[in-house]
């Protein structure tokens, strides 16, 4: 009964069947790498952009984010703005999250919006100086932190985020897929 042709397998159909699946299983690794990378990517850049990067405004401090402070006050006995010149600068949010300003002290940073690091540092120069009212308090980002992308890209790395920075644009900037 294993003699006849009929119940027997044909090791020439089997093989070619392995070369073909071979092939399938060539690009299935390929799709898997390119998987790999462009998950790896969104990973990556959800996690440094919070939950949104589509407006500055939204934007999540985080370390390395390059800011420039300004506190003004309304001096109304004198009629006139008074600028904070010695905390009036840039500044880098550090490794720890947090930024260190003069009559202020170290602030946290890392998790806030500019808008609410604004508040916080008014808040607390009011506190530290003894004012009547809170000054008025600008935080803007002079330089966003890099964005890095590794993996099976033409050239791996750091590069400049921008606002709105999609994870094709990443890979874009990285040179595209090898």
């Amino acid at each position: 009964m294993l003699d006849d042709p009929s119940f027997s397998i044909d090791r020439g159909t089997c093989s070619n069947h392995r070369a073909r699946c071979s092939g399938r299983l060539s690009n299935r690794r390929k799709a898997w790498r390119l998987l790999h990378v462009v998950v790896s990517a969104v990973m990556s850049l959800a996690c440094m952009l919070g939950v949104s990067a589509a407006n500055a405004k939204d934007y999540v401090l985080g370390p390395q984010d390059k800011l420039r402070v300004k506190v003004y006050e309304w001096r109304a006995s004198r009629d006139t703005i008074f600028g904070w010149d010695a905390i009036n600068d840039e500044y880098t949010v550090g490794p720890n999250g947090s930024v260190s300003l003069p009559l202020v002290g170290e602030i946290k940073a890392a998790g806030l919006t500019t808008g609410e690091i604004a508040n916080s540092i008014g808040y607390r120069l009011m506190k530290s100086v003894g004012l009547m009212r809170k000054p008025d308090t600008a935080v803007e980002i002079v330089q966003y932190r890099p964005f890095y992308v590794v993996g099976k890209v033409t050239q791996s790395g750091e590069f400049a985020y921008r606002p709105g920075l999609t994870v094709l644009q990443a890979l874009s900037i990285a040179g595209g897929l090898r």
